[in-house]
């Protein structure tokens, strides 16, 4: 039977669901907004690293710690340094301006998110819930003020989501944005761009290779050529493949062994959203996402694992994920609704208390540090006032 026209239905019937879905995605931008604003004053030491390293390539004295020193690669975000070093030249405070494209970079992605979801879950009244639950989120949040790049690494991150989960031919374009800007922003999307590809040039294997590259050949491209860039810069002016925070916190020890349980255990509630979803998740014609993004989990907390422990609490080098691993949970929690009415709703109450845990530890940290830089500024006061 065919659908009937759109004459047929009376104009206000649609309107109060448009209205609802606007809300519905409207809703989480305020939430983290809102949250945002009182963790203004949060920041990480690291990312004065970035800070410092933007204001001497605004300055015009190079990608260098010491200005006419030895060049190091002592960051980790060349991409975020780029941004920021672009916003000193024009006069703009580079502290400022990374929390203020921090916060902006966090409410793209909350848009991102709730349009994937949008597009995975059309038919499931859950739809909006991951979107909310990641802007509760402590540690996302206090990331997106820390003055660092986590924020714009999850936007390439859901960009990325995007394209696999879109048939259209935007495809192409929405990998290789995707991928090329992992790569720029941390040492590790090479490896994200490495697996997505794999995983994505596997998916028809009924398909001869030839076709198959020939489908990701613009993606293929930008990463190679991406990756050729920033090979040639560190080797013509750092002398060095690897940026200097691989080689230095990097270790065989398994030192990070903590990190990636905290993670790990942060996590349970979601491990059991993708169990109750995975035969549905199977069935998807969207699949080839949620294996890429469970593929990544595992790869990060891998990745973690051997690196020097940083921040612990905080989870640093997995929170960027935190929008790919929220993904399946409309379509666990409707699961639970068929198997028992109101089980799906009393599942998301608990994933939402879920969620801010870890609120006060934040809050503490953030106390920490407005009381040491309230310290700071009474010794710099101090010492001004006396004699040369």
């Amino acid at each position: 039977m065919d659908d009937p026209a759109p004459a047929s239905i009376p104009p206000s019937a649609g309107t109060p669901r448009r209205w609802l879905i606007l809300s519905a995605a409207v809703l989480p931008l305020v939430i983290y907004v809102v949250l945002a604003a009182r963790l203004w004053s949060f920041s990480i030491d690291d990312a004065a690293i970035s800070f410092r390293y933007a204001r001497h390539l605004a300055a015009g004295q190079g990608l260098s710690w010491n200005p006419g020193g030895a060049p190091v690669e002592g960051y980790s975000n060349f991409l975020w340094v780029l941004i920021h070093a672009a916003f000193g030249r024009i006069g703009f405070g580079i502290e400022i301006a990374a929390k203020i494209t921090g916060v902006v970079c966090g409410s793209v992605s909350l848009l991102l998110l709730s349009l994937l979801c949008r597009r995975l879950w059309s038919s499931v009244r859950y739809w909006w819930l991951p979107a909310v639950l990641v802007s509760l989120t402590s540690t996302w949040v206090a990331w997106s003020v820390s003055g660092l790049e986590t924020p714009m690494m999850g936007i390439f991150l859901l960009v990325s989501a995007m394209a696999l989960s879109d048939p259209s031919r935007n495809r192409a374009l929405l990998l290789s944005l995707g991928l090329g800007g992992m790569i720029l922003t941390r040492p590790e999307g090479l490896v994200f761009a490495a697996i997505i590809l794999l995983i994505a040039l596997a998916r028809d294997r009924v398909q001869p290779w030839k076709n198959r590259v020939g489908a990701l050949r613009y993606p293929l491209l930008v990463v190679l050529g991406v990756t050729g860039a920033l090979t040639v810069l560190r080797l013509l002016y750092y002398g060095t493949l690897f940026p200097n925070t691989v080689t230095a916190k990097f270790s065989f020890a398994l030192p990070g062994w903590s990190h990636a349980v905290q993670w790990v255990l942060f996590g349970v509630p979601f491990w059991v959203v993708w169990v109750l979803a995975g035969s549905e998740l199977r069935r998807t014609a969207h699949w080839l996402l949620f294996v890429t993004s469970a593929a990544l989990v595992v790869c990060q907390v891998l990745i973690s694992t051997t690196v020097v422990p940083v921040m612990n609490f905080l989870h640093r080098y997995q929170v960027a994920l935190l929008p790919l691993v929220v993904l399946p949970v409309p379509s666990a929690l409707d699961r639970l609704d068929r198997l028992r009415p109101r089980l799906g709703i009393l599942f998301a109450v608990f994933l939402v208390l879920w969620s801010l845990q870890d609120w006060h530890v934040v809050r503490e940290r953030q106390a920490a540090e407005d009381y040491l830089r309230r310290g700071r500024h009474c010794i710099a006061e101090h010492l001004v006032t006396l004699p040369d």
